[in-house]
């Protein structure tokens, strides 16, 4: 057997090992909704959206990322709903505010994640497993065709046109813009593993640890602000206008109003001075 064909394999094998399973697992989170078990869920499939659009810039004309992850897109969505509800009733219990308080936002966060989870039940249902075998030959064809050398060209430019994106947040950006920088270091995150695995490379390594720290520190600044957007939604209700009762989470909104202001800035700089030796 050739080498070529040897690297041919391994790429599919690559597929198989560590993303295909998690499109045959995804049926089994039907019945499981706990904050971990969705965002792992979400987790993995950013990094099937990821690799998805390696393989479309490897073949542009044989594969098309967007086609294809139309299969998790509305899932990926409900989970998304999900996800927030439970993370905004974890955020708003850090603030230890009286019962009386919060009982209201509670049984509000209740309803938007029972509506979720009942959407997210009914599509992960009507997943088809021939959708997902069609899609398996489909990605093993693509393999069968696509060098290691390929692969690992295509990924060095993906990584570097993605960092140097990154790199470019204006000094006062708005909250799509970091949102936008997170998914990009997201999937350099994930490209990077494929690298790694590939071919051992201890700079790229110490890059994905600064790129790791990026991450995490947009990812918790992005918990205070889906808070925000979440509790003006709340209280805007004409229905809890006059309760005195939620005056404590008007105080809570107002404070991450000013908050995220001032964080997204600080945020911005040191992004900036993590990456600045990323190439």
């Amino acid at each position: 057997m050739s080498t070529e064909i040897k690297e041919e394999k391994y790429l599919f094998e690559y597929y198989r090992n560590k993303i295909h399973p998690v499109l045959l697992s995804v049926k089994d989170t039907v019945h499981i909704h706990s904050a971990d078990d969705i965002h792992k869920l979400r987790v993995n499939l950013k990094k099937i959206k990821t690799l998805f659009a390696l393989f479309e810039i490897v073949a542009p004309k044989k594969f098309k990322a967007d086609k294809s992850y139309t299969l998790f897109e509305e899932i990926f969505e409900q989970a998304g709903k999900i996800r927030e509800a439970q993370m905004n009733r974890i955020c708003i219990d850090t603030y230890k505010l009286p019962e009386s308080s919060v009982v209201l936002y509670h049984k509000f966060l209740e309803r938007k994640e029972k509506k979720a989870k009942k959407q997210f039940s009914s599509l992960i249902t009507d997943l088809k497993d021939k959708k997902i075998i069609e899609l398996d030959a489909e990605i093993e064809k693509l393999c069968s065709k696509t060098s290691t050398e390929s692969i690992l060209n295509h990924s060095q430019n993906f990584i570097s046109r993605k960092i140097k994106n990154s790199k470019n947040i204006p000094e006062h950006p708005d909250n799509k813009t970091l949102h936008k920088v997170r998914k990009n270091l997201k999937s350099v995150s994930a490209i990077s593993t494929l690298l790694h695995t590939i071919e051992a490379d201890a700079e790229l390594e110490v890059a994905q640890e600064s790129i790791k720290k990026a991450e995490d520190m947009i990812g918790d600044w992005h918990d205070t602000i889906v808070l925000e957007s979440s509790l003006h939604t709340f209280l805007k209700h004409k229905k809890y206008e006059a309760n005195d009762s939620l005056k404590p989470l008007i105080n809570v909104l107002t404070k991450l109003q000013h908050q995220n202001k001032l964080e997204a800035r600080n945020i911005t700089t040191e992004i900036k001075t993590i990456l600045q030796d990323i190439k």
